[in-house]
């Protein structure tokens, strides 16, 4: 009896156990990818962690794509990608953020206002006409994307590492510092630095707002970073390498985009 006794005690400790471990995924908000909406997907959110509905940003981007749940196998345009994230909630397939990347390798994430917004520029080389000069790059870059703003910075940095492009960024008080707004309305809403950050680089948000609710882990995550990079002030920008070797630092500078963008193309 004792050794029943036991053994049943063992057997809901551990069943407990795994319960306790299995993530209870919530709504966390829309999907939108290359600027349009996604009717009717939405990504989950479970503490700091999030999924993403992998057929509908597949259809979204005119990808061909199935899932196999019970191999944890995501076939991605004819290529079969084993996954490690894979979760089915109501009979839909979602994925994380480190898979997606490996089912495609340019796309781009970011997560503003409870919207999850993903992008894709086109991956062959746009050559450009005899005698053209290019803007803040050289002839045969890939063509511009969308230049996306990310919050996560272990996000950002695994995107840094797949793509090979730098990361910029961006410690500012959105809501309040005069001289953010400033830069943020001169240089980064300009179309000429979108263009150049969609092909060049991994932009990530660090920001401190006054009025602007955020989540307790983006707080923490950007105070930590704060204390990293040793923040003085608003604006400061900071580039770092692929890697996530600090390349260079600057704030704001006179002269619209071109300053900024000439800045950095000399950072080495």
């Amino acid at each position: 009896m004792r050794t029943l006794l036991c053994t049943a005690l063992v057997f809901a400790s551990l069943t407990a156990s795994v319960l306790a471990e299995t993530p209870t995924w919530k709504p966390g908000g829309t999907v939108t990818v290359n600027s349009k909406a996604v009717t009717g997907a939405s990504f989950l959110e479970s503490g700091r962690h999030r999924v993403f509905p992998v057929l509908a940003i597949a259809a979204a981007l005119g990808r061909k794509a199935s899932v196999d749940a019970s191999k944890s196998v995501v076939t991605w345009d004819g290529k079969d990608v084993k996954v490690t994230s894979l979760v089915t909630v109501d009979g839909v397939a979602y994925l994380g953020w480190r898979d997606l990347t490996r089912l495609e390798p340019q796309m781009q994430y970011g997560l503003s206002g409870g919207k999850a917004v993903f992008s894709l520029g086109q991956t062959t080389a746009a050559k450009a006409p005899s005698g053209a000069q290019t803007q803040g790059t050289s002839a045969g870059d890939s063509a511009a994307g969308e230049a996306v703003w990310l919050e996560d910075f272990n996000a950002a940095s695994s995107q840094a590492r797949s793509t090979g492009k730098r990361m910029l960024l961006d410690f500012t008080g959105s809501d309040w510092c005069g001289w953010c707004k400033k830069l943020d309305a001169e240089v980064f809403q300009t179309p000429e630095f979108k263009a150049y950050a969609a092909r060049k680089l991994i932009l990530v948000k660090i920001d401190f707002p006054r009025q602007i609710a955020q989540s307790d882990a983006l707080k923490k995550q950007n105070a930590e970073l704060q204390v990293r990079f040793n923040i003085a002030g608003f604006p400061t920008l900071f580039i770092l390498s692929p890697e996530g070797q600090t390349v260079g630092k600057t704030g704001y500078l006179p002269g619209g985009p071109q300053a900024l963008i000439e800045t950095i193309e000399a950072m080495k």
